[in-house]
């Protein structure tokens, strides 16, 4: 047997022809994966031969065209009933008639008569509409066809792109009769059949604990083999793939809704929510915090990310919140992730209220003294804060009342500075001369 050697050069050559030819089978195999495809019922026959048997006289024969070219489909197969399934990789827009109008008794110059295929309607049984040129018509029979795409998977939204334990899925079409069997990856490249297969309009839940190790977090893609007609073979297209985010999956809460700490004075964010948990989060894990005020929908105020140092014996307080109705949502998500958008696999608390307190305030009123050298007094009416309430007389220390107080004075100047037991006071009226 004769045995050829390369030389170097010609080595080199072709271990580039080599690599070169596996590139190109891989950005094929890439660029179908992502390929949208036009998928048609209809009654018309094979690429060569799109003709209709009931019509009268010469054999009418017809051909698909796309942007003004004619287009054969990628796949063609007859089913059992004589409608065929048809796939195209351009979308279907017109049936064009190829017989000669003067066939049929035109009068005068008379050209190719047409179908239009309202392209734009997808999944909806429609008779071709004629486009007459000339004055030909066309009688017998008229094409029909029923189309979609193989874009049956709806891709997530920035709110419910992740989930931590399960997701719902679901391929939507109007094909009652197409059947869909699902497949995972979780680099984009190999797909790992799930031993699952819906129908029309129906959904199941994927569970990550059935496919995935427990400490898997990152991207899953999801795509499905779409079988259009279940009594033959060969006409399976892939669908569009979509990709969610697996995360870890968040700490619920010991107290739910939170048992919060009103502000001290009334119109001050010094309300605090303590957020006690039920398990740590990991080491390379931070908390995203949401904070929205409870109207519908939910207002956003506020965000901030908690380390894990920060959450002590499982409990973080977020401080200096004022007075309000609220929600928060958050989630456990890695410390090199800064996106502050909280996604659908996000807990969200039951709506908890931070009320302020009665406002504080108080009045004097001061009574003269009697005789030369006599003392007057001033009368303290405090109200409203939390009580106990003390009073300062001029430089004197501080001392608690009972509201009204009645304190003697020496005649001239005195200054009153009246507080409750949260150092709240009225700004209307302290320092009072």
């Amino acid at each position: 047997m004769p045995i050829t050697v390369l030389t170097p050069m010609q080595t080199t050559k072709f271990m580039r022809k080599k690599i070169l030819l596996i590139l190109l089978v891989l950005i094929a195999t890439a660029s179908s994966s992502a390929q949208v495809l036009y998928i048609m019922k209809n009654n018309i026959g094979e690429c060569e031969n799109y003709s209709l048997p009931s019509y009268s006289g010469p054999e009418r024969v017809y051909y698909i065209r796309s942007n003004g070219k004619q287009i054969c489909p990628i796949k063609e197969i007859q089913g059992l009933n004589g409608e065929y399934v048809l796939v195209f990789d351009a979308l279907p827009e017109l049936y064009l008639n190829d017989t000669s109008g003067e066939d049929w008794g035109c009068g005068g110059p008379c050209y190719a008569c047409g179908y239009r295929l309202e392209g734009s309607i997808l999944c909806n049984l429609e008779s071709a509409h004629v486009l007459f040129e000339g004055s030909c018509s066309l009688p017998g029979s008229v094409p029909y066809y029923f189309m979609t795409t193989n874009k049956v998977l709806t891709n997530p939204t920035i709110s419910n792109d992740a989930f931590c334990e399960s997701i719902p899925l679901k391929a939507e079409t109007c094909f009652t009769t197409q059947k869909f069997s699902w497949y995972y990856s979780t680099d984009g490249i190999n797909y790992t059949s799930m031993n699952k297969t819906t129908l029309y309009d129906e959904s199941f839940t994927f569970k990550k604990t059935d496919f995935l190790s427990t400490s898997y977090t990152g991207n899953i893609h999801f795509k499905v083999l779409i079988d259009t007609d279940v009594t033959v073979v060969g006409e399976e297209v892939y669908s569009n793939i979509i990709t969610y985010k697996v995360i870890s999956c968040s700490p619920l809460l010991e107290h739910n809704p939170p048992l919060v700490s009103n502000p001290s004075c009334t119109n001050t964010a010094t309300g605090s929510i303590p957020l006690k948990f039920k398990s740590d989060i990991k080491d390379d894990e931070q908390l995203l915090l949401n904070l929205f005020i409870n109207t519908t929908p939910p207002q956003f105020l506020d965000s901030k990310f908690v380390q894990k140092s920060s959450i002590i014996n499982k409990e973080y307080t977020w401080t200096n919140i004022g007075a309000g109705n609220y929600i928060i949502r958050y989630q456990a998500q890695k410390t090199t992730d800064n996106t502050t958008d909280v996604n659908s696999s996000a807990v969200t608390t039951e709506a908890f209220s931070i009320v302020d307190p009665p406002l504080f305030s108080f009045s004097t009123t001061g009574t003269e003294p009697k005789c030369n050298g006599a003392k007057g007094t001033i009368t303290i009416t405090a109200s409203g804060g939390t009580p106990p309430y003390y009073y300062y007389l001029n430089n004197d220390p501080k001392i608690e009342f009972t509201s009204p107080k009645i304190i003697d004075v020496d005649a001239g100047d005195n200054y009153i500075k009246v507080e409750d037991s949260k150092y709240c006071i009225d700004n209307t009226k302290n320092d009072k001369k």
